[in-house]
């Protein structure tokens, strides 16, 4: 499967669950294919219910634009997850402190 059937695919389920499912280490496989890509993660950020409005140029593979990137201060991380899949799972980490916030406030 590409990166745009996996993503219609992924659609289907809540954030919180495409995240567990895209991060689950299936196999050598599966991780080359869709978790270490960067492309489909991009998809993911700038689609339902994110809508990340993404621009080519904040993104570069300079250091210089790793460094202000306000999610990450280790350079080494930044790298070794990459840079649309840590937004993704930052967007992930809001929902659900979110979802809690609610869960609170009902109770």
């Amino acid at each position: 499967l590409g990166t745009d059937v996996m993503a219609q695919i992924m659609s289907f389920l809540e954030p919180p669950e495409v995240h567990s499912f895209l991060t689950t280490p299936f196999s050598k496989s599966w991780l080359e294919t869709y978790t270490n890509p960067q492309e489909l993660w991009k998809v993911l950020c700038s689609s339902k219910p994110f809508y990340a409005k993404l621009d080519e140029s904040d993104y570069g593979s300079s250091d210089a634009s790793t460094s202000s990137y306000p999610l990450c201060n280790d350079l080494e991380r930044y790298h070794l997850v990459g840079q649309f899949r840590l937004l993704f799972t930052s967007f992930v980490k809001c929902m659900k402190y979110l979802d809690r916030i609610k869960d609170d406030a009902l109770n």
